[in-house]
């Protein structure tokens, strides 16, 4: 399929500008995703993560149906402005699409999002709230390796996770994201806040600069 071009402004006219500076990292994905899931909704951030990796594909999963209010008037907009563009450059709709699912991650089922089904499934500070919910947090980690395809990517940018307690330690959730089978490997740029991770698979791919660790 050939995609148009995506106009910035746009993607600025929903101020995923500065949201998509902080993604430029994942530039180096940019000719390797073409299907990506956001697992959480932070507002504009499915069309930060689509524009960023130039996807044509986007399923969105979030647990509360308020939190979609705002993302889904905004792919209303950009679909209606795709419509009517009389410049190419102003159709960055044309061919790509975006979904959203209401559900709990670590709920999901094969009929609302297919194994294998994806590039990339990626999360930001939405493990961080489950910590301390005993099996959901590896349940949610498992459904994120199951949906991307093999050879694909899993990033959770997390931050620091401490044991509950008072003066707890942090936790490294790799081992999680292990127990999923997936592989943690390292992206040149990527933020120290970010795990990256493959499922195996994936043909050895130099330009994208990743070492498995």
């Amino acid at each position: 399929m050939t995609k148009r071009p995506v106009d910035p402004r746009w993607f600025e006219e929903l101020r995923t500008g500065q949201l998509r500076d902080s993604l430029v990292w994942l530039a180096p994905l940019r000719t390797h995703v073409d299907s990506l899931v956001s697992f959480g909704c932070c507002s504009s951030e499915p069309f930060a993560l689509m524009w960023t990796l130039d996807a044509v594909e986007g399923e969105v999963v979030e647990l509360k149906k308020e939190n979609l209010r705002k993302p889904k008037e905004d792919l209303a907009r950009l679909k209606q402005s795709s419509l009517v563009a009389t410049s190419p450059l102003l159709g960055c709709m044309d061919g790509r699409s975006v979904h959203f699912i209401v559900e709990d991650m670590s709920e999901l089922k094969e009929e609302q999002l297919r194994s294998d089904c994806c590039d990339l499934a990626y999360c930001e500070e939405v493990l961080y709230f489950m910590w301390d919910k005993g099996a959901k947090f590896q349940k949610s980690i498992n459904q994120m390796a199951r949906v991307v395809k093999p050879g694909g990517w899993v990033i959770a940018c997390e931050g620091k996770i401490r044991d509950p307690y008072p003066g707890g330690d942090l936790i490294d959730i790799s081992q999680y994201f292990l127990a999923a089978g997936l592989e943690k490997v390292s992206l040149k740029g990527a933020p120290e806040s970010c795990g990256c991770y493959e499922k195996p698979n994936r043909p050895s791919n130099p330009s994208l600069e990743t070492t498995v660790q």
